[in-house]
């Protein structure tokens, strides 16, 4: 008899039984749903109205139509009243009785007359557009003030296309004409929840998703993004910050001038042409439309103009806005194309088309803080789990959308297709792997380095199974060391998630380097190919235990205690596949013994990210502040072997300026102090690793060249995209999406001795490095000169890319 079995009488099971019957009932009742679609059309010329509004009477739900007038909602069973409105045309509105099967709707939308006469809201101003701009941007600063959050749904569909060219025989004249066609290459479909409270806290979250084959799923992180609201002051479109047309200095950038004005029911509309005022800025150029009385933005219909480059190229945005509450006008539609130009040998442009509908907005409702965490985008687990994709997409697919589903699906399932797609794949399929098991991480499996040799084991985590609680067991078997490790760890959350106790049990190989700056795959990579590793390794058995707290989101504060037995190890294992004539580089002893130290530490984290599992990068759209400050210390009174004091301060800032130019600063200092500082507590300045290098690290020092009790490294990039390249003219360059970086580096230590066991001795004054880079999004050269210290590596070439 099972626990259920005992707990239970038979009385009380019985009662359990009907209970749950008499819920289901209704539940199947309830769930069923049904198609509430339709065409919407022009009541005059039969003509299909794209981008019209379809909304479900007194509440925020609804849909859009596409291209061709369609539109479709899944309703639950019941009798509707929808709401059709769209600008240029009176509202109508249907009622949709869903009780037994699915109902399609035709709807003709009578047009409203345009009026270019009897504007005498406006009379007597020379520009009357201004009056109705300066009205729109005092408004709107009014009730954008009563929204200090909201959260809603919506729904993404992106379409690319390529640019091809046929050549077609003219079967009467046997001529050969040239047809340039842009056929679909792929399509994604998402539906998410997003969440923004002020000031900028943004939050998008993709609970379900689909795509075509060609597509892995972790590679489908299409959504609203960035671009939530074209009426804010300030839009961020890939990395540029444009002013918006009703922020406060809106005049300063744009030109307006009133067009016409049309209805939106028994609203008149004033349709304003914005023009820039600037060709060197990247501005807008279209039309806005708004609402008279309220003053309100419905609509924005506009280009970024010529001075955008960069990997987003001619980019076309429209939005529509609904009011909700009787005060708040929100966006519900956004659509917007752009060329993605990422300028790598045979890839083409590629064409972009995506349209994002709103939908069921809770405004000022509570949202808990722990929602809005570094990441700005992130991946529900059961998003790849839907099986009636249909009852998610706000609006239908088109013909032609529908047959290149079935063409790419269909070529993608040839078997063939799919061994070259999955080899292609396989490095994110393998990532999706242990984002959606108990597995931690690939290194945890397997590494290979110089002093454990191959290492084999397992790394096992709790992960998101228990919110408050997170195990995590990690051990294994290093063959050339010929030692077992392991590592277990537990973290509670405490008190609403505002405090975390984090214990460590450990017999483990650690290093001296910084784990940040290159991965343990990056030195399995290297050490089996090139017979190069950047760490210095020593084995380290013992315990820790931390004791933090979360104030705010950006906040970390934390404190604890560490008690370990620390020894030296040496280089195991010669092997590597390429290069076999080569020796690893000794690794350093350390100074042994037993290290009990007390450390606290303060952490100020602005920085958001796009979070796909499988990468994870940097949002540029916002400035961003990183700030840590650590200190340690370990003295007799603790029964240890050493006696000192260490003190680390990281700083890193990521800078908007003008246009697409930002600037990203990164510093990085520690000194210690005592009478017995152990070697592997010396700090050291990082560096290059097998030609590659990363944000932070001098590009013309070689491994542990500069060390000592004190050290600081300034790293500084400057990016002005391809402007330079048009400003001189130089062919392909200057219509490429290329970015040019001037670069600036500097490294100083001090404070070393002659008991330090490392051969290099430090130099006194800094070394100074500067250059430039060129890259995109993928991949980047850097090229470093020292301008100090110039007897070594004197000019370096060394390359970066966000994929490894």
């Amino acid at each position: 008899m099972t626990a259920v079995e005992i707990a239970l009488s038979r009385h009380n099971a019985i009662k359990l039984f009907w209970l749950i019957s008499l819920w289901l009932i209704p539940s199947c009742v309830m769930a069923q749903q049904y198609e509430f679609s339709g065409l919407v059309t022009n009541l005059e010329t039969g003509e299909a109205v794209p981008g019209a509004n379809v909304i479900i009477t007194g509440t925020s739900r609804g849909a859009s139509t596409n291209h061709s007038g369609q539109f479709r909602l899944w309703l639950d069973s019941g009798s509707y009243k929808i709401k059709i409105s769209c600008i240029g045309y009176f509202t109508d509105t249907v009622t949709a009785n869903l009780n037994k099967s699915d109902v399609h709707a035709r709807i003709q939308l009578r047009e409203t007359p345009l009026e270019i006469e009897g504007l005498t809201v406006v009379a007597g101003v020379d520009n009357p557009a201004l009056l109705v701009i300066k009205e729109a941007v005092q408004k709107k600063k009014e009730y954008l003030s009563r929204i200090q959050r909201y959260r809603f749904d919506a729904y993404t569909k992106t379409v690319l296309k390529i640019r091809s060219k046929k050549d077609i025989k003219d079967s009467i004249t046997g001529k050969k004409e040239t047809r340039i066609d842009t056929p679909i290459v792929g399509i994604t479909e998402t539906q998410t929840r997003g969440y923004w409270q002020a000031p900028n806290a943004y939050k998008e979250v993709i609970t379900a998703r689909k795509q075509t084959k060609n597509f892995a799923e972790a590679q489908n992180l299409f959504s609203v993004g960035d671009i939530v609201n074209l009426n804010d002051d300030v839009i961020h479109v890939d990395r540029y910050s444009i002013v918006g047309p009703t922020a406060p200095n809106s005049m300063n950038y744009y030109d307006y001038r009133l067009l016409t004005s049309t209805w939106l029911d028994t609203v008149r509309i004033y349709r304003i042409r914005i023009t820039p005022k600037s060709k060197n800025v990247p501005l807008m150029d279209g039309i806005i439309s708004i609402a008279e009385g309220s003053f309100a933005v419905v609509e924005v219909d506009v280009k970024i103009n010529e001075a955008m480059d960069g990997t987003m190229q001619q980019v076309h945005c429209r939005q529509q806005f609904e009011i909700y509450e009787h005060e708040f006008w929100m966006p519900i539609r956004l659509d917007y194309r752009f060329i993605l130009q990422i300028d790598l040998p045979l890839y083409p442009p590629i064409f972009v088309e995506s349209s994002s509908i709103l939908q069921n907005y809770e405004i000022n409702t509570p949202i808990h803080e722990i929602v809005f965490d570094e990441n700005r985008l992130t991946v529900d687990a059961r998003a790849d789990q839907i099986t009636d994709w249909s009852k998610y997409q706000s609006f239908p697919l088109s013909n032609a959308e529908v047959r290149a589903y079935r063409k790419i699906d269909s070529v993608m399932s040839k078997p063939m297709t799919k061994i070259i797609a999955g080899a292609m794949q396989s490095p994110i399929w393998i990532q999706q792997v242990f984002d959606k098991s108990y597995l931690t991480e690939f290194s945890d499996l397997y590494r290979f380095n110089r002093v454990e040799g191959n290492f084999v084991g397992i790394g096992l985590s709790s992960k998101q199974e228990w919110p408050l609680t997170k195990i995590g067991v990690k051990f294994g078997y290093g063959f050339a060391e010929r030692k077992w490790t392991y590592d277990i760890s537990a973290k509670q959350l405490l008190w609403n998630k505002l405090f975390f106790l984090r214990g460590d049990i450990f017999n483990k190989v650690a290093f001296t380097e910084d784990p940040d700056i290159y991965s343990t795959n990056n030195i399995t990579y290297g050490s089996l190919l090139y017979h190069t590793d950047y760490r210095d390794y020593y084995r380290t058995k013992g315990f820790a235990g931390v004791l933090g707290f979360n104030p705010a989101r950006e906040w970390t504060l934390s404190a604890g205690y560490q008690d370990e037995h620390q020894r030296s190890l040496t280089n195991n294992s010669e092997f590597s596949i390429f290069a076999r004539n080569k020796f690893f580089r000794f690794n350093h002893p350390i100074d042994e013994g037993t290290l009990r130290t007390v450390a606290a530490s303060a952490e100020y984290d602005s920085r958001q990210f796009i979070n796909a599992g499988w990468i994870k990068t940097q949002s540029i759209s916002q400035n961003s502040w990183w700030v840590r400050i650590e200190a340690e210390r370990s003295a007799p009174s603790f029964n240890g072997d050493f006696d000192f004091a260490r003190y680390m301060i990281t700083v890193q800032r990521h800078q908007l300026t003008v246009g697409s130019f930002y600037s990203d600063f990164y510093a990085k200092g520690g000194w210690a102090t005592g009478k017995d500082i152990p070697v592997q507590k010396l700090f050291f300045l990082e560096s290059s690793y097998n030609g590659q290098s990363e944000f932070g690290t001098l590009r013309t020092l070689s491994i542990n060249e500069r060390y000592g009790k004190r050290a600081v490294s300034v790293w500084v990039e400057h990016h002005f995209g391809n402007t330079l390249f048009k400003l001189l003219s130089i062919p392909y360059l200057k219509t490429s999406s290329l970015d040019l970086m001037a670069l600036h580096g500097i490294g100083w230590t001090a404070g070393t001795d002659s008991s330090v066991s490392y051969s290099r001795t430090t130099e006194k004054k800094p070394l100074y490095e500067a250059g430039f880079g060129v890259g995109h999004m993928f991949f980047r050269l850097d090229m470093m000169w020292r301008i100090t210290h110039r007897r070594e590596h004197a000019f370096a070439i060394r390359w970066s890319s966000a994929l490894f």
